[in-house]
């Protein structure tokens, strides 16, 4: 991301989510900005009985490995039960 490169280079401070975190660039310090911790909840809503779809059940498996990823990368992030 550009920020991130003006960032590194000395150019800029930004302020982003934890999220956008996950992938940062080399040269960067991360600090918090809040004394208390900051969530996030992301939640999928379906109708009943549309979990059986072949295309929800690829959209909520591709939702919880790419959860679990970022779980892996970045420590800080935690992830709920499904």
């Amino acid at each position: 991301m550009v920020i991130f490169a003006m960032v590194a280079q000395g150019g800029a401070v930004c302020l982003v989510p934890d999220l956008a975190l996950a992938e940062r660039e080399e040269g960067i310090v991360v600090r918090d900005v809040a004394d208390a911790p900051v969530d996030r909840r992301m939640v999928m809503w379906t109708r009943v009985g549309a979990e059986v779809r072949p295309s929800v059940t690829a959209v909520l498996r591709e939702l919880r490995r790419s959860a679990d990823l970022l779980v892996e990368r970045r420590p800080s992030c935690r992830r709920g039960a499904p």
